[in-house]
């Protein structure tokens, strides 16, 4: 069946129902999508990503849009399905880059780990949306599956190590100081 865009459009817009039953699904769509290019995510049972997907939400960055602010308490995990971010640290007023995030990445996860503020700032780069999965769902889904919260565990100290690196400077650096 193939039916015209001026058509569809023309039935989903004259009935409210519908339109929102075709959002959703679109929704969806999109979510289970964007979650699968996540490696970690990827090779979740069936049950484990239906939570993901039940209870996050798509979330549109226009362009210098701030996600998470550095300091903040973390409430979410984030996963770019499209458009590019920046990861920044204040540093004694100095912001230093860390990481440009593009679609398939995700951060937020050591604030949710860990219990600690957020240790960077992202913002948006460009129009972008993001898939958000909130603290409950996230968490949940970890103490269910503790090989993908080893994964996570070992790759937020690896970004969390990276971040004390770049504030501690090179060993040149530490010995001028």
């Amino acid at each position: 069946l193939e039916i015209s865009n001026e058509v569809l459009s023309s039935i989903v817009d004259g009935r409210r129902e519908l339109r929102e039953a075709v959002m959703q699904r679109f929704r969806h769509r999109i979510t289970a999508t964007a979650l699968r290019t996540v490696p970690l995510f990827r090779y979740l049972p069936a049950e484990s990503m239906r939570v993901l997907i039940e209870r996050s939400t798509l979330v549109d960055a226009p362009p210098g849009s701030i996600l998470v602010q550095e300091g903040e308490a973390g409430d979410a995990v984030y996963v770019v399905v499209y458009g590019n971010l920046r990861v920044s640290h204040d540093l004694n007023g100095k912001h230093l880059n860390l990481a440009l995030l593009r679609p398939g990445d995700y951060f937020g996860e050591w604030s949710l780990l860990t219990g600690a503020p957020r240790t960077a700032t992202v913002s948006s780069l460009s129009q972008a949306e993001l898939v958000c999965i909130e603290r409950g769902a996230f968490l949940d889904v970890l103490r269910d599956n503790p090989e993908i919260r080893d994964r996570i565990d070992l790759e937020a100290r690896n970004r969390y190590d990276k971040m004390l690196s770049v504030e501690q400077g090179s060993p040149e650096q530490r010995a001028h100081q």
